[in-house]
């Protein structure tokens, strides 16, 4: 489990980050244009009378709500679309610490020392058959007895 909580810690975090900022820019493009709506002014009558109140723009206030709703909204949503893909990804493949560890490296001592035994087969070959006498004998003609 130690692998996957690790798994979920580092893309997490990662698209935590990302989503909360992309949310902070939602926020500000939503509150700029929030901001910039004119009150609705249906009747003009009843604010050219005396006890009409003008319209009150709650822009500035929605805008801030956004600010600190949006990004932490879907940085929640992101870390725990992540964390389930996450589990759901060692359900169907498994543990990876499970799969048996790469055998080690041959020992190069032990290489180097097989390959200088072979020239040294080699060598002793060409020795022996540089000192054996010479075979003389034909096929053509019969062995001594």
């Amino acid at each position: 489990m130690r692998p996957t909580a690790i798994r979920i810690l580092k893309h997490g975090i990662s698209a935590t980050l990302v989503l909360a900022g992309l949310g902070y820019g939602m926020a500000e493009v939503a509150g700029l244009w929030v901001n910039a709506q004119q009150p609705v002014q249906s009747d003009r009558e009843l604010l050219e009378t005396a006890d009409a109140v003008p319209p009150i723009n709650h822009g500035e206030e929605i805008s801030s709500t956004l600010r600190t709703r949006l990004p932490f909204t879907m940085a929640a949503w992101g870390f725990g679309l992540v964390a389930v893909l996450e589990l759901l990804r060692r359900m169907v493949k498994g543990d990876p610490a499970a799969t048996p560890p790469p055998p080690p490296p041959p020992d190069p001592d032990a290489e180097v020392e097989k390959l200088l035994n072979q020239l040294l087969e080699q060598a002793e070959a060409a020795k022996a058959a540089r000192e054996a006498p010479p075979d003389t004998t034909s096929i053509l003609e019969p062995p001594p007895p």
